[in-house]
């Protein structure tokens, strides 16, 4: 084998690996934004729920307020 056939060689098999390497990157890097894109579903879910919960105790407290007034 000579010189110039073995660098072909060399460089098909660096091409090849170069893009099994960006294959698996864009793999990666889909999972990711699925992941992304979840957890923002997620943290939303979980930031309507503490509005809630925060009207829910102010409603709580005014109730108790007006009971304590009351009792005066």
């Amino acid at each position: 084998m000579n010189r110039k056939h073995r660098g072909d060689l060399d460089l098909e098999v660096r091409i090849e690996r170069l893009q099994n390497d960006l294959i698996n990157h864009e793999k990666v890097l889909q999972n990711t934004m699925e992941e992304n894109g979840n957890l923002k579903t997620i943290i939303s879910k979980l930031q309507d729920e503490k509005l809630e919960m925060q009207k829910q105790l102010a409603d709580l407290h005014y109730q108790h307020n007006i009971e304590m007034f009351n009792r005066k």
